[in-house]
């Protein structure tokens, strides 16, 4: 009888320890990144490592960002400044993790301004003639 007690007792052991390993790993999820982009539309500095961003995203959401000292901040393939760099108005794309109600920026990319082609002027006919003109 005390050998069947023994038994009994292991069995629920590792029974118990079985249920709380897989109760465990249940709760733990690897975090998911999510991506985003958008233009700016407020930047708000804590402190030296810290800061908020507002972002505009192409559908019309507004999505704000915590950045901290974790958050890799690039402009095109360059290291930025996140308290510098980060202004409204810049196009940017997010990589984040969403905890709870806050969203985490892991990487900002700041996207270059594109750069406007100069507008050509419309010529009004032949420049030869008119400087043979003022020469006579």
């Amino acid at each position: 009888m005390q050998r069947r007690y023994v038994v009994m007792v292991g069995i629920l052991i590792a029974g118990a320890m079985s249920v709380a390993g897989v109760a465990s790993a249940m709760g733990k999820h690897p975090p998911v990144t999510l991506k985003a982009s958008g233009k700016v539309t407020a930047a708000k500095v804590k402190d030296v490592a810290n800061m908020t961003m507002t972002i505009r995203t192409d559908q019309g959401k507004d999505l704000v960002f915590e950045l901290g000292r974790k958050t890799s901040v690039k402009k095109g393939a360059k290291p930025a400044i996140m308290t510098m760099d980060i202004k409204a108005g810049n196009r940017v794309n997010v990589e984040y993790e969403a905890k709870g109600k806050k969203n985490l920026a892991k990487l900002v990319t700041i996207e270059a301004p594109q750069a406007s082609k100069p507008v050509a002027k419309p010529t009004t006919g032949s420049t030869k003639s008119s400087t043979k003109k003022a020469r006579r």
